[in-house]
């Protein structure tokens, strides 16, 4: 019997130098049933030509986007044109070990409310360091990679739910994603790029449905490759989004989260480590203007149906606690 068809969206964006061993780590798989499309967000480093001449060999499905309107838009056009049971979204910089989507779609088969499934993602340079074994949500909206940067020693060796998944390597089913979308956007385009993977899982979790993290299912991640993290672009998306994350999403009956919340953009505002937030003040302002009816028509919809109950588990503590802490510890 053939298995389910996955769909790996992959999205080019100047990624030349990473893409194409990306490809070749999916063409590896074990597993027998892939289609590959590659959304180009008007690349410039001369991968395009390689990919379009891959395409009419029919190595994988092709599509070059008009402008560049973020991660978003892309990984949504390359979900919307391909036909797999599962969505496999990889970063060109994420390079899966050969049984990596074997052993995600069975982890499907343990839970029928599982949305998405997430590896074990591990360093490029370091394979014996954590990039994210799936994702950590804070009461003031915060998300983290749960584990970055800590020597894997085994201690995220067993599987579990997670509130989100880092969508450098996710699986997700395609009856959650259309079970979630939001007219014809599963990622939300307000947010471009950045927190939007978060923003889908979260959802998803509102909804009824489980992000299952398996470290059976390994890949290593250059990290920053694929989006410049560090850009300025990239630090006022991650501020302005995190922000829309926050509004669009976070019931405001928990009033200590909101304190804490103020709190920290209080902090992140005046204190001598705040520069950059004061630096992106107005721009960020700006931005939520500019999104501001359509974040609010999509959080009136969701609450229509939402289910806060099953993100408060997932939510309990709080970021400035666990820093204060991790000071203290370190003192």
């Amino acid at each position: 019997m053939l298995k389910p068809k996955v769909s790996v969206v992959i999205i080019n964006f100047n990624s030349g130098k990473y893409i194409f061993k990306c490809l070749e780590h999916v063409r590896a798989q074990t597993y027998p049933n892939i289609e590959v499309m590659v959304v180009d967000n008007v690349s410039t480093d001369g991968s395009s030509e390689k990919l379009k001449e891959m395409a009419l060999s029919n190595e994988i499905l092709y599509h070059r986007a008009a402008s560049n309107g973020g991660s978003s838009k892309a990984n949504n056009y390359g979900i919307r044109h391909t036909s797999g049971e599962y969505v496999l979204i990889l970063n060109a910089d994420a390079f899966l070990n050969p049984e990596h989507i074997e052993r995600s779609v069975a982890a499907f088969l343990s839970d029928p409310e599982i949305g998405t499934v997430v590896g074990k993602l591990v360093s490029s340079h370091d394979n014996s360091f954590i990039d994210s074994t799936g994702v950590l949500l804070f009461r003031e909206g915060i998300a983290l990679d749960r584990g970055q940067r800590e020597k894997d020693v085994g201690q995220y060796d067993r599987p579990m739910f997670m509130a989100a998944a880092c969508c450098a390597a996710a699986l997700y089913s395609r009856r959650m994603l259309e079970a979630v979308r939001l007219g014809d956007e599963y990622y939300d385009e307000d947010f471009f790029a950045f927190y939007e993977d978060v923003d889908l899982s979260v959802r998803a979790l509102l909804l009824g449905w489980k992000t299952l993290y398996t470290p059976d299912a390994v890949a290593q991640h250059v990290r920053g490759a694929s989006n410049e993290q560090g850009s300025r672009m990239g630090n006022l998306l991650g501020r302005k989004n995190l922000r829309l994350f926050y509004f669009k999403t976070f019931e405001h009956g928990d009033w200590l989260g909101a304190a804490l919340r103020q709190l920290l953009y209080f902090g992140w505002r005046f204190a001598a480590t705040g520069a950059l937030e004061r630096e992106f003040r107005e721009e960020i302002a700006t931005g939520l203007a500019k999104v501001r009816e359509s974040y609010l028509e999509k959080r009136r919809r969701l609450i229509l149906s939402a289910n806060y109950d099953r993100l408060r588990p997932f939510c309990s503590e709080s970021y400035i606690f666990r820093r204060l802490k991790s000071v203290m510890g370190h003192s």
